[in-house]
């Protein structure tokens, strides 16, 4: 995952994602002790995981960047109390 540590933006993910199978993701609190706050745009845009079915976003995430999920084909999404801002765009195009 791209993460920037001094803005606690979590800014693309990997692209390792691509060559395994998973039904969900979880997006975690923090990456090497260092918190997420903000999930950037265009973060997961057109992430086509075969059978990749679900997304968890850890509470502590405040916001989603625009396009964020766009096209993931996501059929079920869990987010966190703590979410304050959800970009345009941000699950268009999944199956929600």
């Amino acid at each position: 995952m791209d993460f920037d540590a001094e803005t606690n933006t979590l800014k693309l993910f990997s692209s390792d994602l691509y060559n395994h199978e998973y039904t969900s993701i979880i997006v975690p609190d923090s990456i090497n002790g260092t918190a997420i706050k903000n999930i950037g745009n265009n973060a997961a845009y057109i992430l086509t995981i075969n059978g990749l079915d679900s997304l968890i976003i850890s509470e502590g995430i405040e916001t989603i960047g625009d396009y964020a999920f766009y096209q993931c084909y996501l059929n079920h999404v869990e987010l966190p109390n703590s979410i304050t801002s959800i970009g345009d765009y941000a699950f268009m195009n999944n199956n929600l």
